[in-house]
Order: structure tokens, then C-alpha cells, then sequence
């Protein structure tokens, strides 16, 4: 392992990597040793390896449950040494600090003492600015692990009343007590960085729970006996902390593009907005609204993705907010990857629907545009065998791309969505539903039998293991796949050219007629087939036959 490691520094490129491949089928062959977990541990830690090398390391590492996280506990002392090494005039032993304090950060119980650690180290005068900014970027990391873990999860010292009011004494005293930074003091000020570490003190203190009247009680006190603008200045930021709060995302196209900050209870005033934002109760499940721009006063749900009620490609999620904990874990949560939250978000707001059981609207059925296509399709499977079809309510808008006409139904209009975007996770129920004529069955207004040229076209984009099997069932079928006044194709016969397709078979050379149907085509990608006669489908299934039994004597690839 370590000779391998020091080749990735090599200058030869044929060297590094084969180290690299080396190193990758090392790993998946001893993944679960212990051993192993060391030696990658020690080789990532290691203080000769170059940034080239450790970027080709990393990936590696990644792929050892454990291999980076700190071993062992968080050692008081150590912790102390490792943060003054990093304002060590000596590049490689600031280097080896903060390899070592990272993954201390990322861990509990380690990030909880790592916070407490480094607030101590902050409110030292003496640290290089380089230092304090790295110190500080450690803090703010550490602070996360600790905020979105479970609270009650590790155990903070203890904190006295007294404690408090030196912490707001520093608060007050910094910049002359005049309440606002000076731009000529600096970060390197000792007040203002007695001030600084402060605030990140009674922050902190806010975060937990069993701890909020104490502080919430001393800032009131000091604000009334100090009733001055300075004393304002720096002490309500924080008494702003205790107030229940929410938050209002604003989803565009599945993107997340803005947010506003309400307290429960007071009206907001946006910048050229008509009325003033007011929620005056939240909890985890609804928010009462008494004004808003957007949403009308009423009830909202909290927690879940909802449809914009004025725009068809927007959605909005209100976050509850009741604690300071809460308010400042939100601040991480929101950090994550888009793509992960949007992810996380659809899969509890398709829970949550499929739950209740009822009808969806048509604007939560082209709010599923906007989710996760994954979830979405696990979604509708299961909706679609467990709430009846309904008719769809007049909604005629240029800002979709659905034609709703052509939908017939909601059930229709959850279809056509699956048609373009779903997965082979909607075809267990997508399917069951087909056989149980769980959607409306076609007309002259909606001429197209949505559930099976969704299943079709899924089966073609996105197929499951066992999708030969599935089309082998269908080839016997002479269902329609529209009215007849369209000319359909076939649903045996577009099975069949979708089989043929999958195993490198043109559809044309069994006689398989292919249909010209544009309507179909938009958002499938699907071409729809028919048998000129009896003999055709005959030959195709004695084809399928044959073919099967030689697919099943040929010898089983090697992975």
C-alpha cells in the first residue's frame, strides 16, 4: 500500500496510473479489513504526499466505509496542538494540522469539542489572519455537523449566568459601544474580536434548547436597562434568534431560486411588494396565512412542495422554523447539493400525497413535472391503483407543454407526465393499472390509451429485468392504441417492435408495419407498429420462442 501510494507522486504517467488501478482493485478486494482502513488513513494523513497525489488518493479513500473519518476520540490537548499548527510558519506541518481537524469536523461527538476548541483559539489575539480565516471556515463546518445532528447529541459544557454577561459585556464594549464595526478597527482589534467570539458564544448558547430562556431573559434585561440605539444594535440580531420563524422557498422549473426569511407573528414588507407577508401561526404540518403576495389568506401546508397558485411552473415549500437550533441548522441544510434536496423534498411530498388518498388537482399533476422523476414514477404507480380517475378541470395555459386535451382525465394527465419523463419504477403499477382500466377509457376528445403507451414508452427508454417477459405477454394482444379514426398501431405489435429493437432486430424484416402517428411520437419517442395479418404475429411469437430457448443455452457472461 505505501509503495503504491508514494507511485502516485511518480512523474512518470504510466506509473501513477498504475498505481492508481492497483490501488483501486486493492481496495475492492479488501474492502471491509480493518488493516486496510489504516493503511489509507495513514496515506491520506501523510505529509510528503503531493496535492496531485492526494487528489487521485481521495476517490479511493472514498470508497472505504470509515477509511477518512478521525480515529478515536477527540483529545482536548491534541485538538489544542493540531489548531496552533495551523498558524505554523512551516507549510507541511499546517498541512498534516488541518488533514488531521477535518474529518474531526464532519464527525460527531469530534465536531461538538472541535467547536468548542476553536471559539477558544479565536478569542486569541495573537493568530495570523490566514489562521483566524481557516480557524474560522473550521468553526463554521464543525458548527453544522454539531446543528444537524440530532439535538441532544453530545454533551456541551456547562455554561454559567455570570458567563453570559461578560459575553454581552464584550458584545457591547467593541468598537466603543457605539453598536456598529468601525471600518478602521479590523478583525485583529482586541475588543472587536473579544466582541466577535461573543456573539458565536451566545449564538451557540441559543442553539441549545434547554438554554434559550436563560439567554433570551439576559438580553431582554440588558436591552432594558441599556434601552440606547447602540445597545439595540447588538443585542436584538440576537433576541431575533428566540422568535418562532419560517421560511417561504421559491421553486422554478425544479430549481431552487429564492427564499424569504418570516418571523411568525410579525408582518414582513417586501421591497415593491403590495401587501405585507404575514403568517401569524406555523407548526411542522400547516401555516395560517393573513396576507401574502402570492398565496391567499388560509391554511398552507408546511414541509412539502405545493403548486404556485398563480404560475403553472412554480412551486412553493415553507420550512417551519420554531427554535434558534432550527433556524441556524436550516442555514446548513439549505447548502446541500440542489439536486439532493429536490430529491429528498419530492420523496416526502409524494409520501405525503399518496397517504391522503385522494385526487390530486391538475396543478399538482403538472407540479410533478418539477420533482424528482425517480420518485415521481414510484409515486404514481401506486396512485394510480389507489384513487379513482377524475375528470380534468378546464386549465388551458401556454406556460405548459402538456396538452391537457388530450390527457381526457387526471389519471390521463398523470400518464402523459409518465410518457415523457417517468422510470421503470412506475411499471409494476403502471401496469396493474392498464389491466384493471384503472384510466378513462379513450375518446373522441382524448383519443390515445395513455396508460399502455406509457408503460411502452418506458419499457423502450428505461426497461426493468424482466421486460422481455412483460413483452412476450403482450405479443397476443390486438388492443388499440387510439381510436380507430387515428389508424393506431398495435399494442401487440409495438410490443413486438420494441422487442426485436432490444435483441438488434429490424421490425420491418418480420413485416411489422410501422404508423405514422405524430401525435404519439411527441414526448415518446415511441413508433407504433401493426401486424398485416395473423400470420405475421404467429410468426413473430415462434420466433420469440426459439429465440428464448437459445438465449437461455448460452453461457452466462462473466461480470
Amino acid at each position: 500500500m505505501a509503495g503504491l501510494v508514494r507511485q502516485l507522486d511518480s512523474d512518470d504517467f504510466t506509473t501513477r496510473t498504475q498505481a492508481r488501478r492497483r490501488l483501486v482493485a486493492l481496495v475492492a478486494q479488501a474492502a471491509g479489513r480493518q488493516d486496510l482502513k489504516a493503511e489509507l488513513r495513514r496515506a491520506w494523513l501523510s505529509t510528503d504526499l503531493s496535492a496531485e497525489a492526494r487528489a487521485l488518493l481521495e476517490p479511493i479513500c472514498l470508497q472505504v466505509p470509515d477509511a477518512m473519518q478521525p480515529a478515536g476520540g477527540a483529545d482536548v490537548a491534541r485538538l489544542d496542538r493540531l489548531i496552533a499548527r495551523l498558524d505554523s510558519p512551516i507549510y507541511s506541518q499546517r498541512e498534516a494540522a488541518a488533514l488531521e481537524l477535518e474529518p474531526l469536523a464532519a464527525h460527531m461527538p469530534q465536531a461538538l469539542v472541535l467547536v468548542e476548541r476553536l471559539k477558544h483559539a479565536l478569542d486569541e489575539p495573537g493568530m495570523s489572519l490566514d489562521a483566524r480565516r481557516q480557524l474560522d471556515a473550521l468553526w463554521a463546518r464543525a458548527r453544522g455537523t454539531w446543528l444537524l445532528a440530532p439535538a441532544g447529541e453530545g454533551s456541551p459544557p456547562p455554561v454559567e449566568s455570570r458567563q453570559i454577561e461578560v459575553w454581552i459585556d464584550a458584545l457591547l464594549a467593541a468598537d466603543g459601544g457605539s453598536g456598529v464595526k468601525s471600518a478602521t478597527s479590523g478583525a485583529s482589534g482586541p475588543e472587536q474580536l473579544r466582541a466577535d467570539n461573543a456573539e458565536r458564544q451566545l449564538r451557540d448558547l441559543l442553539a441549545r434548547d434547554d438554554q434559550v430562556a436563560r439567554v433570551k431573559r439576559a438580553l431582554e434585561q440588558r436591552v432594558a436597562a441599556e434601552p440606547g440605539e447602540a445597545a439595540r444594535a447588538r443585542l436584538v440580531p440576537l433576541m431575533d434568534w428566540t422568535r418562532p420563524a419560517m421560511v417561504a422557498e421559491y421553486w422554478n422549473s425544479g430549481h431552487h431560486t429564492s427564499i424569504q426569511y418570516l418571523l411568525v407573528g410579525i408582518p414582513s414588507h417586501p421591497e415593491r411588494a403590495q401587501r405585507a407577508s404575514y403568517f401569524d401561526r406555523c407548526d411542522d404540518h400547516k401555516a395560517h396565512c393573513v396576507s401574502g403576495n402570492s398565496l391567499s389568506p388560509g391554511d398552507w401546508p408546511v414541509g412539502v412542495f405545493f403548486p404556485h397558485p398563480l404560475t403553472l411552473d412554480a412551486m412553493f415549500h415553507l420550512v417551519n422554523l420554531p427554535t434558534p437550533r432550527r433556524r441556524m441548522a436550516y442555514e446548513y441544510e439549505v447548502r446541500h447539493s440542489e439536486r439532493q434536496r429536490l430529491a429528498e423534498l419530492s420523496e416526502h411530498t409524494l409520501q405525503v400525497l399518496l397517504a391522503a388518498k385522494r385526487p390530486l388537482d391538475e396543478r399538482e399533476i403538472l407540479m410533478l413535472r418539477f420533482l424528482e422523476p425517480h420518485a415521481v414514477s414510484r409515486f404514481a404507480g401506486k396512485h394510480l391503483l389507489a384513487v379513482a380517475d377524475g375528470p380534468v378541470a378546464p386549465l388551458v395555459s401556454a406556460d405548459t407543454t402538456m396538452d391537457l386535451r388530450m390527457s381526457g382525465s387526471r389519471h390521463g394527465m398523470l400518464c402523459h407526465l409518465l410518457i415523457e419523463r417517468g422510470t421503470h419504477e412506475a411499471g409494476a403499477g403502471l401496469m396493474q393499472a392498464c389491466l384493471e382500466d384503472k384510466v378513462h377509457a379513450p375518446t373522441d376528445a382524448a383519443p390515445y390509451c395513455l396508460p399502455w403507451i406509457a408503460s411502452l414508452a418506458i419499457c423502450q427508454r428505461d426497461p426493468w429485468p424482466q421486460a422481455d417477459d412483460w413483452l412476450e405477454r403482450l405479443l397476443s394482444r390486438r388492443q388499440m392504441l387510439a381510436s380507430a379514426e387515428l389508424c393506431p398501431g398495435q399494442l401487440g405489435a409495438t410490443a413486438a417492435g420494441i422487442l426485436l429493437q432490444r435483441h438488434g432486430m429490424s421490425p420491418e424484416a418480420f413485416g411489422l408495419e410501422s404508423v405514422v402517428d405524430e401525435g404519439m411520437q411527441i414526448g415518446t419517442q415511441l413508433t407504433a407498429y401493426r401486424f398485416p395479418s395473423s400470420s405475421q404475429r404467429d410468426r413473430m411469437q415462434d420466433w420469440w420462442s426459439q429465440f428464448k430457448r437459445q438465449l437461455a443455452a448460452r453461457p452466462a457472461r462473466l461480470p
